[in-house]
């Protein structure tokens, strides 16, 4: 421990306010957290006024003083990182802004083309099943005129007068 965090503990260890309501085993309990938290690197000034804020008279178990503690530390570094927040970039506010519409566009278009590729599926289906239908049409129209068609020729030469 550097001797600044080491002059910061000794001044919360002397500091006879910051126990006064708690037992011995609380207390000490208490001040090893206090240590804890500034080799930790959290600031004198915030160790203090959590641990003044969990030196309470109804707290009489270990768990309780060291959660109350917390609670404090906690909620001071919310409100310091809440009052430290940077403004926000417009330039970043207008790419995030540009960012999300294209998210948008990006999921519409990502429905419409699986719209337009379930159809062009179903047309392909119904084009195989228009050509099976014609097919067999055209088979059975061939069958049918295989036996009782003469040669387009015949047809020619007779109506010449030609006979043969």
């Amino acid at each position: 421990m550097s001797l600044e965090r080491l002059a910061a503990f000794e001044r919360l260890a002397n500091n006879e306010r910051l126990t006064d309501n708690l037992t011995d085993t609380t207390a000490k309990a208490l001040l090893r957290w206090a240590e804890q938290q500034l080799q930790a690197g959290v600031a004198e000034d915030a160790v203090l006024q959590a641990a003044h804020q969990a030196n309470r008279d109804d707290l009489v178990d270990v768990s309780g003083v060291l959660a109350a503690a917390n609670a404090a530390l906690n909620k001071a570094h919310t409100a310091v990182v809440a009052h430290m927040m940077p403004a926000p970039d417009p330039a970043a506010q207008a790419g995030q802004a540009a960012a999300n519409a294209l998210n948008q566009s990006a999921a519409t278009i990502a429905s419409q083309m699986s719209k337009l590729g379930q159809s062009v599926l179903n047309s392909a289906g119904q084009a195989a099943s228009d050509q099976s239908t014609i097919t067999s049409k055209l088979n059975r129209i061939g069958a049918t005129l295989g036996a009782n068609a003469r040669p387009r020729s015949h047809r020619i030469k007779r109506r010449r007068g030609w006979r043969g």
